[in-house]
């Protein structure tokens, strides 16, 4: 691809791209979002993450909203850098433009598959209450144990919450982060926790735990 640039044919490649670039912004200035979200570039994992390709991309079809599981490495287009740092600050507008509108899956689109920031996508639909996407996304993304476990506790799949926790740990991090938004769910979560370690012969452990908070001492003690 370097030597196709540096050709001839390389500078109707780069006129070919930048008016790509051109009609995909002026798209986002006139808030022409579900043309432009369809033609966006990804710019998450950095712009050289998979080499140069003289491909446009192809739309995107379907509904728009953030992956659940992460995305490959996709190759960047024969653009400026400078070029990628405009386009994430368009991004940025339309995300929170999109969010504004109550479009929330397109706004965590633009966030996660876009940007390539599914953290800020996850904290975006918590914000609006959308506890299982929230959820989803955190888990398929491989984000904090603690994060994934409190986010599945909460949107009520107690059974997913418990299984990640048994993977990849989180649950002590993930009761502490429900301190402080709700004890109750935080109690019952250790709860939980306190079960499964007696259920596995861990009755140091899970005395341990339990016994700064008395409701659970009950647990833990001999009946």
């Amino acid at each position: 691809v370097s030597r196709l640039l540096v050709s001839p044919l390389g500078g109707v490649l780069r006129r070919r791209h930048e008016r790509y670039l051109l009609g995909l912004a002026r798209a986002f200035d006139r808030s022409d979002f579900d043309s432009a979200l369809r033609q966006a570039i990804a710019l998450g994992g950095g712009a050289a993450s998979a080499g140069l390709t003289v491909r446009l991309p192809r739309p995107r079809l379907g509904a728009l909203g953030p992956s659940p599981t992460l995305p490959g490495a996709t190759p960047s287009l024969a653009t400026p850098l400078n070029a990628y740092a405009y386009l994430r600050e368009l991004y940025e507008q339309a995300a929170s433009h999109l969010e504004h509108l109550d479009r929330i899956d397109e706004a965590a689109f633009v966030r996660a598959d876009l940007m390539g920031a599914p953290l800020d996508a996850v904290r975006l639909l918590e914000r609006h209450g959308r506890r299982v996407l929230a959820a989803e996304l955190a888990d398929g993304r491989l984000l904090d144990p603690a994060l994934v476990v409190r986010l599945w506790w909460q949107a009520g799949r107690r059974d997913r919450a418990i299984d990640v926790a048994r993977v990849r740990g989180g649950l002590d991090g993930a009761a502490r982060q429900l301190d402080d938004v709700d004890p109750e769910a935080a109690l019952l979560l250790r709860r939980q926790w306190v079960q499964q370690l007696l259920v596995a012969g861990a009755v140091v452990t899970a005395v341990r735990i339990a016994w700064p908070f008395p409701p659970l001492r009950e647990v833990v003690l001999p009946h």
